[in-house]
């Protein structure tokens, strides 16, 4: 069943890594089942550093000469060439393919929450999330909105490897805190520019755009799919604004309190 395949898979990587991990991880913060417990937290932020860099990088070669990747993000483009001719876009070459590893990673990472998660103090915060981005990768990959799904992924993955960088990082045994308010740093700035600048701007106002021109035969077909995913898109940069909102009192806490840096 999916519940034994999603067991083995995370226990037979956790298994080839543990002892690695165990090794480099301050003896002095866990002990116990919550170190094991810890372990297994710091496997997983490896496999999503692994994983979101990999996926970034995919998806600017896929896009990287498209018109489509608009330049607040590297490209030559502008956001509004997303939704150029839509529904009748040209299909780039590996798109399906990005898009199928993305839809399997949401529907891991919702099944990983559902599964192994009930008890975790942010349950219900992490599975809203999970369900908006499963929902949202997969609605726009059967509506054919697949530029603007690929700026949504591209938005969100750089945070992700830089997030998962600063929790790894805070947790080792041999570290020093210049690296890490560096990658504090980073991560925060990589968030307030891409989710809350580029996302509304790049994404959310231009998709809102679309839909109130298009023509009314397209309109009346498209109104409840497309309002839907709009409505998804604009809760989901509410809890962008909920997440910078506490990286920003963290960082006011470290630079004004001198508190330690809170990664979890």
């Amino acid at each position: 069943c999916l519940k034994k395949k999603i067991f083995a898979y995370r226990y037979s990587f956790a298994y080839l890594l543990r002892d690695w991990v165990d090794s480099i991880l301050d003896p002095n913060k866990y002990t116990g089942e919550e170190r094991k417990a810890h372990i297994k937290r710091m496997i997983k932020w490896i496999c999503d550093i692994i994983y979101y860099t990999a996926a970034t990088v995919f998806a600017y070669w896929v896009f990287w000469d498209s018109k489509h990747l608009p330049s607040c993000l590297g490209g030559k483009g502008d956001c509004g060439e997303s939704m150029r001719n839509y529904p009748n876009q040209e299909e780039l070459p590996y798109v399906r393919v990005y898009y199928l590893l993305q839809i399997g990673n949401h529907l891991f990472a919702f099944f990983d929450q559902l599964i192994f998660k009930k008890l975790e103090k942010n349950f219900h915060e992490m599975m809203l999330h999970h369900i908006l981005a499963l929902s949202l990768t997969m609605m726009s990959f059967q509506m054919n909105l697949v530029y603007i799904g690929m700026l949504v992924l591209i938005v969100h993955d750089p945070g992700d490897v830089l997030l998962c960088c600063s929790r790894f990082y805070s947790d080792l045994k041999k570290r020093s805190m210049t690296p890490l308010y560096f990658i504090f740093i980073a991560n925060l700035a990589c968030w307030i520019y891409l989710r809350l600048y580029v996302f509304p701007t790049c994404i959310i106002f231009p998709l809102v755009k679309a839909f109130m021109s298009m023509s009314p035969d397209l309109f009346a077909a498209l109104k409840v799919t497309l309002s839907t995913q709009i409505l998804m898109l604009a809760l989901l940069f509410v809890m962008h604004i909920y997440w910078v909102s506490i990286m920003t009192q963290r960082a006011f806490s470290v630079v004004v309190r001198k508190k330690k840096i809170r990664t979890t």
